[in-house]
């Protein structure tokens, strides 16, 4: 996994014959080598002063609760909002390079013009848990507010965690 709840890496015995070492987040490389050398001493049977912070089976509600309930509270704002918020924006006014959630045909949908003109109409929900994508303006994609997730113009995954890509909506093109 990334990150558990609590921000602490988990490194250790997961089972009799299993090592573990993940959850580092952005700091691979750091905790990476702390990880051999903590796993080397459980191998080798020498006491190691951090090995019950880090063990796999530890839970730090303390200090993972109140990140955890943000982050959930934060998703759901995002998550309702979108779905609220009224997106007026005509199809004829995008421009090339400039991407929008817009309403069409009765639905919302991300559409964007590539650099050619080209109008790609995309479904806006994050593929991973629902989410509507937002337009990147500096990096020409979609992002998901929720997770991180990241689309290409035409709806290919760039980053996850989504894995799968957004849906191409074969809708009515006709300026509005």
């Amino acid at each position: 996994w990334e990150q558990p709840l609590d921000g602490i890496p988990a490194i250790g015995r997961w089972g009799d014959h299993q090592l573990l070492a993940t959850g580092f987040a952005g700091n691979g490389m750091t905790m990476a080598t702390f990880a051999g050398m903590l796993l080397a001493d459980l191998l080798l049977g020498r006491d190691n002063d951090l090995a019950d912070l880090f063990d796999p089976r530890h839970l730090h509600l303390r200090v993972g609760a109140v990140a955890y309930l943000e982050e959930g509270a934060e998703t759901a704002a995002y998550f309702l909002g979108d779905r609220l918020r009224q997106n007026t924006t005509p199809l004829s006014v995008l421009a090339p390079g400039e991407g929008k959630l817009i309403e069409l045909d009765g639905r919302q949908v991300a559409a964007s013009r590539d650099t050619h003109g080209a109008l790609h109409l995309l479904s806006p929900v994050c593929t991973h848990l629902g989410c509507l994508v937002h337009w990147n303006d500096a990096e020409r994609t979609w992002d998901c507010p929720c997770h991180g997730s990241r689309y290409a113009q035409d709806g290919q995954v760039l980053d996850g965690p989504a894995i799968a890509p957004l849906e191409a909506l074969n809708l009515p093109k006709t300026p509005r």
